[in-house]
């Protein structure tokens, strides 16, 4: 009875087989034309201007006391984050669209962070506490424009954790 049984069988393992081998043939060589980020460690993908393609995760590195993506700018539409506190301080990470340059965002009245409620910013998301050694992925539609990326824990924006990032239009 068994030996029926894999008789009848075997002809659609070996399809099967064969459609999951081709499969992965199919997905080992095709390619949208996007090269991994220079010093990624994971997903993100490069557009051949040397932007981030539409869709794409940019790769960020947080640590005392600076903020260092993957890439410094993107195609309009949805951008996931991928954050990584490799300092010794918990971080946070949040980005903000606005025509002001990095280094000339607005502080709070405690003069400790950027007042992300002032006139000429636009939050779009943030992560916070992002403790030493771990990750965490912020996802967001970004419009064309001028963004900053900083940290605002007290004390860290003052002391460089700040970039500039462009979305193209």
């Amino acid at each position: 009875m068994h030996d029926a049984f894999y008789r009848a069988a075997m002809p659609q393992i070996r399809r099967l087989t064969a459609t999951i081998a081709a499969a992965a043939l199919l997905a080992a060589c095709g390619g949208s034309g996007a090269t991994t980020a220079p010093n990624s460690t994971g997903p993100s993908t490069m557009a051949p201007d040397g932007s981030a393609a539409a869709g794409a995760a940019i790769n960020v590195t947080e640590a005392e006391f600076k903020i260092e993506p993957s890439a410094t700018s993107a195609a309009p539409g949805a951008v996931t984050f991928h954050i990584t506190n490799s300092g010794t301080q918990a971080h946070e990470f949040v980005v903000i669209k606005t025509d002001t340059s990095s280094a000339q965002l607005p502080m709070a009245s405690d003069g400790a962070e950027v007042d992300e409620d002032a006139s000429g910013l636009t939050p779009v998301g943030e992560v916070e506490d992002i403790a030493a050694g771990a990750s965490a992925d912020l996802p967001v539609n970004l419009e064309a424009g001028h963004y900053v990326l900083i940290c605002n824990v007290p004390g860290h924006y003052s002391l460089g954790m700040r970039t500039d990032f462009t979305v193209g239009s």
